[in-house]
C-alpha cells in the first residue's frame, strides 16, 4: 500500500486525537440537551397559549 494512504502507524496522535474528539462529541451532547430543554419549555408555552386561545373562542361562542 502507498505511504500516503496506508493507515496512521503513530498510536500517541491517535490517542490524542480520539481523546480531543471524545471531549468534543461529550460537549455537544450537554449543549444539545440544552437546546432541549429550552425547546421543550418554549413548545409547552406556545401550546399554553393556543389551549387559552380555543377556548376563549368556545367562551365568545
Amino acid at each position: 500500500m502507498h505511504p500516503q494512504v496506508s493507515e496512521h502507524k503513530n498510536t500517541h496522535c491517535n490517542q490524542k486525537s480520539n481523546a480531543l474528539n471524545n471531549c468534543l462529541q461529550q460537549e455537544f451532547e450537554v449543549v444539545r440537551k440544552q437546546h432541549l430543554a429550552i425547546a421543550r419549555e418554549r413548545r409547552a408555552r406556545i401550546e399554553a397559549t393556543w389551549k387559552k386561545t380555543e377556548q376563549e373562542k368556545l367562551e365568545a361562542l
